[in-house]
């Protein structure tokens, strides 16, 4: 038997300092260096446009007010180019321990995929996949199935000591519903969706033992959702919260620029700063620092 964690998830690898990564502290994952750019330890170019008039403060003939790709023509553009490469922050024995324990994990990862697995663990919440889908004239929300949680979770007969994602689609929702206890175990197909591991078409899904599961259905979630507020802008604890339920944005509409995401927080907050579990929480640090 193996335990792994999803390495994918590590932060405290990498440091890039790519104009993008800014706002982020710099601070970039391991799947995101290693497995989507795939930047180390070659990095990558960016390139910038500038123009010689904007940047004198005299305006553009042609009245554009940044430069980008319609000026490739004009004399007045520059192009800045720009090689940025991961940086390692971890020390020598660190990361060559990491590398061996990544290879084995992608082993594991690649022995998996696509393979119907057997699973067991204790389910630590029940999210709805919901879809808000924005038109040229509102939007509206769908909910297309469900997600359970589990923290730590037995695979076959290894042990992932990390977020595993079963996904439910919204007609075997029921299967959820006729659980007695918290503890399941069941059959489900193995599949990397990003940095994340998802178990799909989840059958012979059963209790074991445990707490019945707090679990609302298609209307009772509608419901809810009028009734909360919706953040573009949150925080990563939102996604983990029992009050929030992340939404996933699709736009059908001639509107840009936006989210990806949302957040819905069943607390009616204003903003993820007027929650009362981050407040205590800077409360709490506060008292800890002035202790030391």
């Amino acid at each position: 038997m193996e335990a792994f964690y999803n390495l994918f998830k590590r932060q405290d690898v990498f440091r890039c300092y790519h104009e993008s990564h800014k706002k982020f502290s710099n601070v970039v994952s391991v799947y995101h260096v290693l497995e989507k750019r795939r930047c180390f330890p070659q990095g990558c170019l960016s390139f910038y446009f500038k123009c010689k008039l904007l940047l004198k403060g005299v305006k553009c003939k042609r009245g554009l007010k940044t430069a980008g790709i319609k000026c490739q023509s004009c004399k007045y553009l520059m192009e800045e180019k720009n090689q940025y490469f991961p940086k390692v922050i971890l020390k020598r024995e660190e990361w060559e321990e990491l590398k061996f324990e990544y290879s084995k994990f992608l082993f594991w990862i690649k022995s998996k995929e696509g393979k119907t697995v057997k699973f067991y663990g204790k389910i630590q919440d029940i999210k709805p996949y919901i879809r808000h889908i924005y038109f040229d004239k509102g939007s509206k929300f769908i909910i297309n199935g469900y997600f359970i949680l589990m923290e730590y979770a037995y695979i076959e007969e290894d042990l992932f000591k990390d977020k595993l994602y079963i996904y439910v689609p919204k007609p075997k929702a029921w299967k959820i519903k006729k659980l007695e206890g918290n503890e399941v175990e069941g059959l489900a197909t193995f599949n990397l969706s990003g940095s994340n591991i998802i178990l799909s078409n989840a059958k012979n899904l059963q209790s074991i033992r445990g707490e019945k599961i707090p679990f609302y259905l298609n209307d009772e979630i509608l419901l809810k959702i009028k009734m909360g507020s919706i953040f573009d802008k949150f925080n990563e604890r939102c996604f983990s919260c029992e009050e929030g339920l992340p939404v996933l944005v699709e736009n059908q509409s001639n509107f840009k620029n936006l989210p990806k995401k949302e957040i819905i927080c069943l607390q009616n907050y204003l903003s993820p700063s007027f929650c009362l579990k981050e407040i205590y929480k800077n409360i709490k640090i506060d008292k800890c620092s002035k202790e030391l």
